[in-house]
Formats: C-alpha cells, structure tokens, sequence
C-alpha cells in the first residue's frame, strides 16, 4: 500500500512538474512590452524638458552677458561723468577765487579811494 501511494504522489507531482508554462510566459512577456512602451515614452518626455532646461539655461547665459556689458558701459559713463564734473567744479573753484581776488582789489581800491 505504502508503494502505491508513493507511486500516485509521484505521478501527481510529476503533472503538477510539467505543466504548460506558455500562458504565464505570455503574460510576463506581455508585462514586459508595456512596461518597456512606458518608459519609452517617459525617455522621450525626460528628454523633451531636458531640452527645454537647457535653452532656458543658454537664454539666461545671454542675459547675464547682456548684462555685464550694460554694467561695464555705465561704469565707464559714470566715470566719464565723475571726470567731468570733477573738472568743472575745478574750473568753478578757480572762477570763484579769481572773482574773489578782483573783488578784493576793487574793494581795496573803493577804500583807498574815499
């Protein structure tokens, strides 16, 4: 007795052992195509804001370099501007003490005068 029934466990575990794997691989196959679809299309639209980073990015380049040449250009006015005002202020000092020197004398002269 104790044959035969080690004879049908056998048999069993046999057919449980060879049975037909097709629909579990078509299954897992079919997982994996879409699976596969999927990030295919994440790829594309990861490379797609990739791209626009990367414009957003140079746009910013040229700005900053606009930038830094409009900073260049008003230091150089302000500076030029600085010069300028320095040297006229020069000039209305030396104005100025010439006319306080002729008004000096006038008045030395109006006094020796009287």
């Amino acid at each position: 007795m104790k044959k035969s029934l080690l004879s049908i466990l056998a048999l069993a575990l046999v057919a449980v052992g060879c049975q037909n794997y097709d629909d579990q691989f078509d299954s897992l196959n079919a997982d994996i195509a879409a699976l596969a679809s999927t990030v295919s299309g994440l790829d594309a639209g990861v490379a797609a804001q990739v791209t626009a980073v990367a414009n957003s990015v140079a746009a910013l380049a040229t700005q900053v370099t606009a930038l830094g040449a409009n900073i260049t250009t008003q230091s150089a006015a302000q500076t030029a501007a600085t010069g300028a005002l320095g040297t006229q202020l020069t000039a209305d000092s030396a104005a100025q003490a010439a006319a306080t020197t002729a008004l000096g004398a006038e008045l030395t002269a109006q006094t020796a005068a009287q």
